[in-house]
């Protein structure tokens, strides 16, 4: 079980990253059908229609008077890693792989790696469930296994918006993006409750200063509400999948984006539902990713055994997209990524600076320093 523990962080370590100007360019307007032309020698029933998946527009007759600041913490987890699951995400590339559109990257092997209905690029999918497998099953890794953590308190994702008018149409709002430092607590010191009175640390390498949660680091003030769906682009951001201690998985998010239909809270406030995480997993910040995650004996993952070997292979023969600018000619140096979630009514508490690891690899084999070119 150690060597499956082993491949599981290997292959999920450090999810993305694309450092984007215009994340959303073309994100804000309605979904465009894209018709391909099949040639001459093609007869007319072969021209291929994809709708490429994308968030909705922003707001047109959005109403003035944005007051309200509401937080919540990610409860569930949707990893879509069951066999025949439907990917989710958005069609993060435009291109619609194999859907009668060429890939919008050169991918490392001759088998194509085929994108989604309407274009929803989220290879990551296919990695978990190889995980799945070799871990144990669902009761070791998955979805569910995932989600009962964040019920109870061991981990999770603390997501912020404020100046929002609490109206069906907000053309500008401000989303934040808080990774816990610990786990969270009711007010009786139990479990967490999930009626906005929770408090969950906040880890002091989220915040711009160290000090203020009201100064995070990873934050969109250009984020928007359409028919009560939060749209936000997520330039930057991270949390650690499962906790930030022992067997917690370092992810690190660049060119995100965040979609979620707001509701009323039965506990009061609001509350997201449908939510969705899309985004870019560069094989470079992986490595880099690696290097911190601690099995649950407190081990470092190292390189130069067969089980490292082997993740890394599979890591960097799934890239299926650039995590930048470039063309079809450009081979792809990033897995994309698409998580489903459901948020509650939670606190801010206090920051925390986040536990050191006390193991390390031998010299010549910490992680930071691998590629997939070695």
């Amino acid at each position: 079980m150690n060597a499956l523990r082993a491949l599981l962080a290997v292959t999920l370590v450090g999810f993305v990253v694309l450092p984007v100007g215009c994340l959303l360019e073309g994100f804000g307007r309605q979904d465009v059908t894209t018709i391909v032309d099949a040639g001459s020698d093609v007869v007319e029933s072969d021209a291929v229609l994809c709708a490429h998946k994308i968030p909705p527009p922003v707001p047109t007759d959005a109403q003035p008077g944005a007051t309200e600041d509401f937080v919540v913490a990610l409860r569930t987890v949707d990893m879509r890693e069951g066999q025949g699951a439907e990917p989710i995400g958005y069609d993060l590339d435009k291109t619609c792989s194999c859907q009668g559109e060429v890939a919008s990257c050169r991918e490392p092997g001759k088998k194509p790696i085929c994108d989604g209905t309407e274009g929803v690029d989220n290879q990551a999918a296919k990695i978990f469930r190889l995980i799945q497998g070799g871990a144990g099953g669902p009761e070791k890794f998955g979805s569910g296994f995932f989600s009962a953590g964040a019920e109870t308190g061991i981990w999770s994702i603390l997501m912020r918006v404020r100046g929002y008018n609490g109206k069906a149409d907000d053309d500008t709002v401000e989303f934040d993006w808080y990774p816990p430092a610990s786990g969270a607590h009711g007010p009786d010191g139990g479990p967490p409750l999930w009626d906005g009175t929770d408090t969950w640390p906040i880890s002091s390498t989220g915040l711009a200063d160290g000090v203020s949660i009201d100064n995070p680091k990873f934050r969109n003030i250009h984020a928007y509400v359409t028919n009560h769906v939060l749209v936000a682009s997520l330039p930057a951001s991270f949390f650690s999948l499962g906790g930030s201690g022992i067997s917690g998985v370092s992810m690190r998010l660049t060119g995100g984006i965040v979609t979620a239909t707001i509701i009323e809270s039965d506990a009061g406030g609001y509350a997201l539902r449908d939510g969705i995480i899309s985004a870019r997993w560069v094989l470079s910040d992986l490595f880099a990713s690696l290097s911190s995650y601690r099995d649950s004996n407190g081990d470092p993952i190292c390189i130069g055994t067969v089980t490292y070997n082997f993740g890394k292979s599979t890591i960097c023969s799934s890239a299926d997209i650039l995590s930048g600018t470039g063309g079809p000619s450009d081979p792809c140096d990033a897995l994309s990524l698409g998580l489903g979630f459901t948020a509650d009514p939670a606190r801010l508490g206090t920051p925390i600076a986040p536990i050191m690891p006390e193991k390390f690899c031998p010299d010549g084999g910490d992680p930071i320093n691998d590629t997939c070119a070695n």
